[in-house]
């Protein structure tokens, strides 16, 4: 029988983490190697931004797009506009996710897997199974997983189990701006908003990886000529 090997932890090598640059993602110092998660409400804009996440990195590497129950279609249109690489772009439909679709995932190349959306493809019994066998894929296969998580009354569907995957968190935001929302729009008046406008706001809720919570928001806008989003980086300041 094989000896279980012990070492102390002054014997455990200290790791550089990964991190994925050349992203709209950059505004929050790029994304470290993680299961990160993209939460928000229903029509909050977490699609968009995964595509056009999704855009940027196709033009560096390949990507696995895993789609629980968004459109191809409207994908597709999207990353015409966005000029992606689309050979590098992978496509899988994918209803449920279970034990035997994340072995499949464990030998394909792409280092980067998206998933639109968790929260409707894994069911709250098996979610704490589910959670440990994809961190499996970035503890020991060294992936990148990023997935849309939608939040509700009751916090984020899935669960505690789908909660408990995430090791960094991006909160997407959208709100009516309010005389009493100051410090944003005096950052967001030079973009032409005032009070009563409809605004996106993301920002860092936490970073369990790097061990930092950056709290800069981002504006989210879409280009009204070209249609394309733009990241307007606002400074510290937590969401009033």
């Amino acid at each position: 029988m094989s000896e279980i090997k012990v070492r102390t932890l002054k014997e455990v090598k200290d790791y550089e983490i990964p991190v994925l640059k050349g992203t709209v993602f950059d505004v929050f110092e790029g994304i470290p190697q993680a299961f990160v998660g993209i939460s928000g409400e229903a029509g909050a804009g977490k699609s968009q931004t995964l595509m056009r996440l999704v855009a940027d990195i196709s033009k560096q590497e390949p990507v696995l797009v895993v789609l629980t129950e968004q459109s191809p279609h409207r994908w597709k249109a999207i990353f015409k506009k966005y000029e992606a690489n689309e050979d590098n772009i992978r496509v899988v439909f994918k209803y449920y996710i279970d034990q035997d679709f994340i072995k499949e995932l464990k030998d394909r190349e792409e280092r980067v897997i998206v998933i639109d959306s968790i929260s409707g493809a894994v069911s709250e019994a098996k979610a704490r199974q589910v959670a440990k066998d994809l961190r499996s894929l970035v503890e020991w296969q060294g992936k990148w997983l990023i997935g849309a998580l939608q939040v509700r009354n009751e916090g984020v569907a899935g669960g505690e189990g789908v909660e408990h995957m995430i090791e960094v968190s991006y909160e997407i935001t959208y709100f009516q701006l309010k005389p009493q929302n100051k410090w944003i729009l005096e950052k967001l008046r030079p973009y032409g908003y005032e009070v009563g406008d409809y605004v996106r706001l993301i920002r860092n809720t936490f970073d369990k990886i790097r061990g930092v919570r950056n709290t800069n928001l981002v504006a989210v806008d879409i280009n009204k000529e070209t249609g394309l989003l733009e990241f307007r980086e606002l400074g510290k300041k937590e969401v009033e």
